[in-house]
């Protein structure tokens, strides 16, 4: 299982830092940083957002 999730998070770089290089061909140093901030940007919402779904659920279940 590790080797799979080793494999996936390098083809996901790779297409990540691939977008990246295309972007900057086009739109230079903002194109380069923008795959990687949008990225990081929607891992950190997605994380927040199961957390709060998690703390409400606990929330709902205390009484």
């Amino acid at each position: 299982m590790r080797l799979y999730r080793g494999c996936v998070f390098v083809f996901f770089g790779l297409v990540v830092a691939l977008f990246s290089v295309a972007l900057s061909r086009a739109f230079g140093l903002a194109g380069l940083l923008l795959p990687p901030a949008l990225v990081g940007f929607t891992y950190i919402w997605v994380d927040s957002f199961l957390a709060e779904l998690i703390r409400w659920d606990d929330d709902r279940n205390r009484d």
